[in-house]
């Protein structure tokens, strides 16, 4: 009799360091989209690889749009497993830029309905003739995770982590 075994990734941890931040260009975030979606390739779904293109790419690039301390560093951390992909991004804000980001975050998980949401958004941002800040709205939308911004005071680092869920997206 055959057994019927499920499919299970192995556990893959990866991290990567970048300083200073003002050494990085805008092709930055999709190096990192890249190298990191190529490694999902060899485990995961063509789904999940593009999923973690996206987040990657959004969550650096918002870093590299936003640099506040060109001298600081940019934390890039991911962690295949079987259940989930945790992708973690750091970087040094001030406290200001830190409650501006959890606030959107929180707007967005708040809103029920994302695509609604970022629907409206983009109405209202036409009107006050401003072309950014939709990435992590489409972020949510295109990758449903699970998301959460932190801020150490000691060290003054905001960390944003994402949760895809990987369970049932294995090759």
């Amino acid at each position: 009799m055959e057994s019927t075994k499920t499919k299970k990734a192995p556990d893959i941890s990866l991290a990567i360091n970048v300083k200073p931040l003002s050494s990085l260009s805008y092709g930055a975030s999709s190096l990192l989209g890249d190298i990191n979606a190529l490694l999902a390739k060899f485990f995961y779904s063509q789904t999940t690889a593009k999923k973690v293109y996206v987040t990657l790419c959004e969550l650096v690039s918002n870093v590299v749009d936003y640099i506040r301390f060109p001298g600081s560093s940019l934390k890039v951390e991911l962690k295949f497993s079987g259940e989930d992909t945790i992708i973690k991004v750091k970087n040094k804000v001030d406290k200001d830029r830190f409650e501006s980001v959890k606030a959107h975050i929180d707007s967005i998980r708040e809103s029920g309905d994302p695509v609604t949401y970022f629907s409206e958004t983009i109405s209202k941002k036409r009107k006050e003739g401003v072309t950014h800040g939709l990435g992590l709205l489409r972020l949510f939308i295109e990758s449903s995770p699970r998301i959460s911004a932190t801020f150490n005071d000691k060290t003054s680092y905001m960390t944003i982590e994402t949760k895809l869920d990987t369970r049932s997206l294995l090759c």
